[in-house]
């Protein structure tokens, strides 16, 4: 069969070179894809959010056995309802489903409901300025004030000072948003991805995202990723998913809502207990990055059983072995920063042992390669140890160059003091 994905980022690139292995698949197209993808699959003019693009596009392709959501965007333009609608294979939620990531409101009242382990919090309109305000000035600080909607990563502010906060939500309150906040948590943020149907779900691998952009900096949609976790017990990891995965696909089913896809789980080891800090209802990226290269099983077969309604039949086998993502991100991301820039050594980067480069925000000018959003490439590594896995992975970096790089230079660090 041939296989469609939506989405241009790394997360994509990596799904679409597991794809690609499966003996069940005869070809991949990726909507739109980036120049990386286009060296395995065939990549479309069509938008991850274009529904009628993307019906028009299946309907005229019926060899396409399996769709699969990469960003959370195509969720949340209910590309999985329309085809669900016309009874084509889908993985990934419909809208319904996908309010556990497209709301922080949401999620935060059905864990609350259903007695999910998450941060204290409360939720304001932009017409409560006044009322968030005197919340705001009660509290405790540091304190996060998360934007309620789709932030790609890059939503929640860690306030330290009274006058930024007032700032934040006043700005927020005026551009008519939505927001949280939130009691600030401590300890080790860690990540649990399951492949979901309905109440049943296979887990995956622990992993540990790096989301500032340097210690104590901004919040970004991740600069890079270790799996798995040398620091977390296997009865730990079985406990994270009963209490969290599990109750969560329950208490959606108990509000009517029969999730489907990846749920991936933002969760604070607090000294008090695992917190929840968000739901994501799609892979992570850059989890998809470094999980999916360990992972031994065809994972369109994973999938298809799932869709087939035998999930629980799924075994998922993984290579004795560490994976590292370490994100390049453009000078000035997440703020502003600047596009175009020649895009060097990837090749050769991708020649050494254990190293996948995984395009991110980058496009073709004159058939050279340039930058083109702000995580640029995802230097993918894997390795028998930890340590292997991030040495290999920034002597890769080293390989690559354009003007205004920038990569963290202690991912895995936490993962090193246990190994």
């Amino acid at each position: 069969m041939e296989v469609l994905i939506t989405g241009s980022g790394a997360r994509e690139h990596a799904l679409a070179l597991k794809a690609t292995q499966s003996p069940l698949v005869s070809k991949v197209f990726v909507a739109p894809g980036n120049p990386g993808i286009a060296e395995i699959a065939e990549c479309l003019a069509i938008g991850p959010t274009d529904v009628q693009g993307l019906v028009s596009f299946r309907q005229r392709n019926p060899r396409i056995g399996l769709t699969i959501a990469g960003p959370e965007l195509t969720l949340e333009a209910g590309v999985g309802d329309a085809f669900l609608e016309q009874g084509w294979a889908f993985w990934g939620s419909d809208q319904a489903g996908a309010q556990i990531e497209v709301s922080k409101t949401f999620a935060k009242e059905l864990m609350d409901k259903y007695g999910i382990p998450t941060a204290a919090s409360r939720s304001f309109n932009p017409n409560q300025r006044r009322q968030a305000l005197s919340y705001f000035e009660k509290a405790d600080l540091p304190i996060v004030i998360k934007e309620d909607g789709l932030a790609a990563g890059k939503g929640a502010t860690i306030i330290q000072d009274l006058n930024e906060g007032r700032s934040l939500i006043k700005h927020l309150t005026d551009q008519d948003s939505r927001f949280l906040l939130e009691e600030y948590l401590t300890g080790d943020e860690i990540s649990t991805t399951g492949i979901c149907v309905g109440r049943e779900f296979v887990p995956l691998l622990l992993t540990q995202d790096h989301k500032a952009l340097f210690e104590g900096g901004p919040n970004t949609g991740g600069m890079g990723v270790i799996t798995p976790l040398p620091f977390i017990a296997q009865q730990t990891e079985q406990d994270l998913y009963q209490t969290i995965t599990q109750a969560t696909l329950d208490a959606m089913a108990q509000e009517g809502l029969n999730f489907n896809g990846f749920l991936y789980s933002n969760i604070m080891m607090t000294p008090k207990g695992p917190r929840v800090l968000e739901h994501n209802a799609r892979f992570g990226d850059p989890e998809a990055q470094t999980m999916l290269p360990l992972m031994e099983n065809d994972l369109i077969e994973t999938l298809m059983l799932g869709l087939e309604g035998n999930i629980n039949q799924a075994q998922i086998s993984w290579a004795k072995k560490y994976g590292v993502s370490l994100t390049l991100a453009s000078g000035g991301y997440p703020g502003k920063y600047e596009i175009g820039r020649t895009i060097e050594g990837v090749d050769d980067a991708n020649k050494l042992p254990g190293i996948m480069v995984m395009h991110a925000g980058t496009a073709r000018h004159d058939g050279q390669l340039v930058t083109s959003g702000g995580r640029v490439l995802s230097v993918v590594s894997t390795a028998e140890t930890l340590l292997g896995a991030l040495q290999q992975a920034y002597y890769a970096a080293t390989k690559i160059n354009f003007e205004g790089m920038y990569y963290r230079k202690d991912i895995g660090q936490r993962g090193l003091n246990q190994a």
